[in-house]
């Protein structure tokens, strides 16, 4: 999928957040402010691709944190055997 560069910034903010529904909440918040009728395809479409870019970056996140969390438990299990042996 190419980033839209517009969308990326959002995307990478809203991906970062802690809050569990923030998409949901900022989805109300636009749909609120506008109403249906005026509320056209594109932006729609906008809205769409803006969720799936917070989707594409909250998977890479929780990725790039097991893979942290992997190689943290590696280096401690090395720094055991190394104290095991030197004991």
């Amino acid at each position: 999928m190419t980033l839209n560069l517009e969308l990326r910034a959002p995307a990478r903010v809203l991906a970062n957040s802690t809050a569990p529904n923030i998409v949901a909440e900022v989805t109300q918040d636009i749909l609120t402010r506008w109403s249906t009728r005026s509320f056209e395809a594109a932006h729609a479409q906008e809205l769409l691709r803006l969720g799936q870019y917070v989707a594409t970056f909250r998977v890479q996140a929780a990725r790039e944190a097991v893979l942290v969390q992997q190689q943290e438990e590696k280096a401690r299990a090395q720094q055991r055997n190394f104290v095991d042996r030197t004991a």
